[in-house]
Parts: structure tokens; C-alpha cells; sequence
């Protein structure tokens, strides 16, 4: 049997205006570590700025909760950017290493300007 535990730091999304912020979410089962350990539950969800990208708050859910959010709670007290995380390498394999994915995750949520309406972002036929 295994308990859940929760981790949060930093701001939540339901108090934070919509459209001012951006959400990026890991799940522990895309992570090398989270495999290993078979944990298909566990998830990392970061909240950040979509202006400024700065970090604007943690959610760590599941087995590792509390030894994964000291490090966005660094990143937040120095009023970090989402992009320390994609820009940071990782131990590998380790539960830290959601950080980089749910980073890429919101980024990728962001609007692309340099694309057209109803443009997809990624190619779709043959290259």
C-alpha cells in the first residue's frame, strides 16, 4: 500500500487570474526514474508568468513530493524563470528531471507569434 503526499509552493492556480499564467505538468511515468520506481501516478505541475515566465508556484504530487520542490522553491526565491529548468542539466535518472519536462510542457502551451492562424506548430506531411 502506498500514500499519497502532496507538496505545494508558491502560488495556486485557482487563485491566480486566468491568462496571466501558464501551466506545465510532468507525470513521473515519462521520467526514466518514475519508470524504475513504477510509480504511473506521481506528477510535477509547474506555474509560471506567460510575460515574464517567471516561476510563480510548485505542485508536487505522490512518492518524492517533498524532496522535489526545494528546487523550484530556490529557482522561486531568487524570482527564477521557467527557462532555468530547460536550460538545466539534470542527474539522470532521477525524480528532478520532471522540472525539465513540465517546463518544455508549458513553454510549449505558450502562443507562437511567428506562426500564422491555424498553422500547426509541427510539420504534417512528408519532409
Amino acid at each position: 500500500m502506498r500514500a499519497a503526499v502532496s507538496d505545494q509552493q508558491g502560488a495556486e492556480s485557482w487563485r491566480l487570474r486566468k491568462g496571466l499564467f501558464e501551466v506545465g505538468i510532468s507525470h513521473y511515468r515519462e521520467i526514466a526514474r518514475g519508470q524504475l520506481i513504477g510509480d504511473d501516478i506521481g506528477m510535477l505541475k509547474l506555474l509560471f508568468d506567460t510575460k515574464t515566465r517567471e516561476l510563480l508556484g510548485i505542485h508536487a504530487i505522490e512518492d518524492g513530493a517533498t524532496e522535489l520542490v526545494h528546487i523550484g522553491q530556490a529557482v522561486m526565491a531568487y524570482h527564477g524563470k521557467i527557462n532555468y529548468f530547460v536550460d538545466t542539466v539534470f542527474n539522470y535518472p532521477t525524480l528532478a528531471e520532471c522540472y525539465k519536462v513540465a517546463a518544455l510542457a508549458g513553454l510549449n502551451r505558450l502562443p507562437r507569434p511567428w506562426l500564422p492562424d491555424n498553422t500547426p506548430s509541427a510539420p504534417t506531411g512528408p519532409v
